[in-house]
């Protein structure tokens, strides 16, 4: 289904002749190289012995890892055009909704962020919290992810971010960065709340999958490159991601999910990533011999 919410992509009908161009799926991309990293900083200890410290003892956590942040696939959603004069280029937004229920530790309060993830079943609406997604692509390749919000919690904090995710579809390099600062959180456990800073990092080398285009996709005409985008909402998106993990000896390839947001049971629709280097010297394909 994913086709048919961004299978227009801007386009209007051709005016004059129409550009013939290769579409590519960004729900299905293959990705070589991965490589984020998480870390977290507190002003104050936390209440937890086990968490790590930093040197005055207040709670620090630095980890390697990717794909965990619920917006490491955001930016891979829909589908891309390229003509030989330029990619079409397209503007979206979206405003994610948040809910929230008290299963967090010693019933503090945890929450989901559809639709990237699914709520449990005593959740509910969270009217204090706010995000706005954008997503953008222009004519050079470059499609960017941007999701600004802000929220405030029953025990007096709040907070605010920003994430964003930038991919050249030329180069096929990706990176996206999710920076966080909260006060006054975890006032369930420590009086006062803390402070809090948080950063997600994540890269990976990008090959794209190429796809028919959609029939709701008109042609395209050099007009429809250059004129500015119209920005339009769009609802009902969301990605999922797999690993592929090493193979070993005759046992058949298996994956795990980074994300799965509709439950699924196989990896088909799905980001895949390899932990390996990109094979070859795979980039996108030139489109009109050039």
């Amino acid at each position: 289904m994913r086709l048919n919410y961004w299978a227009l992509l801007g386009c209007a009908l051709a005016v004059g002749s129409s550009l013939r161009g290769q579409c590519y799926d960004l729900a299905t991309t293959h990705m070589y190289e991965p490589d984020g990293r998480f870390r977290e900083q507190w002003d104050k200890p936390s209440w937890d012995p086990a968490d790590p410290k930093d040197a005055n003892g207040n709670a620090h956590f630095d980890k390697k890892e990717y794909g965990k942040d619920a917006l490491a696939f955001a930016l891979f959603m829909g589908i891309v055009q390229k003509t030989p004069q330029g990619w079409l280029p397209f503007q979206r937004s979206r405003e994610p909704k948040v809910y929230c229920d008290h299963s967090g530790p010693r019933g503090s309060l945890f929450c989901w962020m559809t639709p990237y993830q699914t709520p449990s079943a005593q959740a509910t609406f969270n009217p204090n919290s706010h995000q706005t997604e954008t997503w953008s692509l222009t004519g050079e390749g470059v499609l960017k992810y941007v999701m600004r919000g802000h929220a405030e919690d029953p025990y007096g904090g709040h907070g605010g971010g920003e994430a964003v995710a930038t991919l050249d579809l030329e180069t096929g390099r990706y990176s996206m960065v999710n920076r966080s600062h909260g006060k006054g959180q975890h006032g369930w456990a420590i009086k006062g709340g803390v402070d809090l800073w948080r950063e997600y990092t994540f890269t990976a080398l990008v090959k794209l999958s190429p796809t028919a285009c959609p029939a709701t996709l008109k042609p395209v005409s050099l007009d429809d490159l250059t004129r500015r985008p119209k920005r339009v909402d769009t609802e009902g998106l969301r990605p999922c991601a797999v690993k592929m993990k090493v193979k070993s000896g005759d046992s058949p390839a298996s994956f795990e999910f980074l994300q799965n947001p509709m439950n699924g049971a196989s990896a088909e629709g799905c980001v895949v990533v390899y932990e390996g280097p990109m094979p070859g010297d795979v980039r996108v394909a030139q489109v009109g011999g050039k």
